[in-house]
């Protein structure tokens, strides 16, 4: 005898839903879910990696260039060269490159530390501290015309200045590596002041453009050296006074062991700091 099933209305409704879901009055069909009562996760963009670049300071490059009575024009664009970086200090340290000696026209700074008054430095830095930007800072150079094949006193020159720029490092790869920026750091720039020494007289960044100088001391005898400074932060008395005797007899000295010859069209860019 065959059994006979009998379903309900009830139990054909509830088929139904299971089968084909719940409509609501909108005509969308909605179906069950299971709510374990767990949050979803949530993805998100990927999270950048760490720069591993910190900051290591700044650097500009002192450039000048000199028009002798014939109109020829001699540069010295390849040093020159100042600022201040973490793993320097205002002592000497490997960052401040000795210059090579005499030669017809150059740039060459004279650190506290040191008595070279003919072959000078071509690059000083300073320590930076990035807590304390405000320091004052200070950078003695002297332009000078040593070897006389061609003779630059009295002649016209002027002093430009390229950056400053931001430097930053990094040293997690075993040694240290330095990443120049591009961009030049105005507030280095506005801080910035050329003290003329030898004519008592100041200049900021923005008056160099066009500026006029000569080889000239301050009674406008014809001279073959004119000392400046750099001074980042507020100048004083002292940033204006004359480089002590046995300093300023040593740079009267114009002997050399070589004859090198200059070039007109003399440039060079600096690029990372000396390693």
């Amino acid at each position: 005898m065959n059994k006979i099933k009998i379903f309900t209305l009830a139990t054909v409704v509830g088929l139904s839903l299971l089968v084909s879901g719940c409509s609501d009055s909108d005509g969308y069909s909605t179906y069950p879910t299971k709510d374990d009562g767990e949050n979803p996760p949530v993805i998100g963009p990927p999270t950048p990696a760490p720069d591993p670049y910190k900051s290591a300071g700044w650097f500009a490059r002192t450039e000048v260039k000199a028009v002798d009575s014939n109109g020829v024009v001699y540069e010295h664009k390849t040093a020159g060269v100042f600022g201040a970086l973490v793993q320097s200090d205002d002592a000497k340290d490997q960052h401040d490159i000795p210059g090579y000696g005499a030669a017809l026209f150059q740039v060459i700074f004279l650190p506290e530390f040191s008595t070279d008054m003919t072959a000078g430095y071509f690059s000083e830095y300073k320590k930076f501290d990035e807590n304390s930007t405000q320091e004052k800072k200070v950078w003695t150079f002297q332009v000078k015309n040593q070897i006389r094949s061609v003779d630059l006193s009295g002649e016209k020159f002027v002093i430009d200045l390229e950056g400053a720029y931001d430097v930053k490092y990094r040293d997690d790869r075993g040694r240290v590596e330095f990443e120049e920026s591009s961009d030049v750091n105005t507030t280095i720039l506005d801080r910035l002041t050329l003290i003329d020494v030898d004519n008592q007289t100041s200049y900021a960044v923005s008056e160099l453009a066009g500026l006029e100088l000569r080889m000239n001391d301050a009674d406008g005898n014809p001279v073959h050296t004119r000392t400046f400074r750099w001074v980042l932060g507020s100048v004083d008395a002292a940033d204006y006074a004359a480089l002590p005797a046995p300093r300023r007899a040593a740079g009267r000295v114009v002997s050399s062991g070589f004859e090198a010859e200059e070039s007109a069209t003399k440039s060079g860019k600096f690029g990372l700091p000396p390693q």
